[in-house]
């Protein structure tokens, strides 16, 4: 994301003791999210689209960075995420 034409910062959203949520704006109108899990095992974690700056209730169309799988998501994002491990998104409204 570090080479994104727009060059703004991912923001750290959300941060407790078991999880972060990181966001940032891209180019093209399009979101950044990236969710953490900082526990020694798999975990869900979750984040509205509105605390990601989005429209509430808005739907995205959301792509893997790591696996490049799309996926549709409304209201929020969320997924099963590996101990120590990232789930990273880019969000584009639909």
């Amino acid at each position: 994301m570090n080479q994104d034409p727009l060059g703004k910062a991912a923001l750290r959203l959300l941060n407790s003791n078991v999880s972060q949520v990181w966001a940032g704006p891209l180019s093209g109108g399009r979101t950044v999210a990236v969710l953490l899990n900082l526990q020694a095992a798999a975990a869900p974690v979750s984040v509205t689209l509105e605390q990601l700056g989005l429209k509430s209730g808005a739907t995205v169309e959301a792509t893997d960075l790591w696996s490049g799988a799309l996926s549709t998501h409304t209201g929020s994002i969320s997924g099963k995420v590996e101990a120590h491990g990232v789930l990273a998104f880019t969000l584009a409204l639909k």
